[in-house]
């Protein structure tokens, strides 16, 4: 699988690097009810990141706010991912 790699979650915290990857953030929110305005509010970060995620699911992002969103939806970081069924 040329291209693909796994990082290790606690070492992308660790080295302050920045995650760019196709996220679920927009799908769980929605399935949760939450609006783009509670999700910001709930995870504490500006309602125009959420909208550029949700614009964007390819966003580049940084860990310490992809922890706060998965906070805020109660999920894990890694449910924000979407699955590579290729692998």
């Amino acid at each position: 699988m040329k291209g693909h790699f796994k990082v290790h979650y606690s070492n992308i915290r660790r080295l302050g690097a920045r995650v760019v990857a196709r996220l679920r953030i927009r799908e769980i929110a929605e399935s949760k009810g939450i609006s783009q305005g509670l999700l910001a509010r709930k995870a504490n970060v500006t309602q125009n990141v959420i909208r550029r995620i949700w614009r964007n699911p390819r966003h580049n992002i940084n860990f310490d706010t992809l922890e706060k969103i998965a906070a805020a939806l109660d999920v894990q970081v890694r449910d924000l991912f979407e699955n590579d069924a290729k692998e």
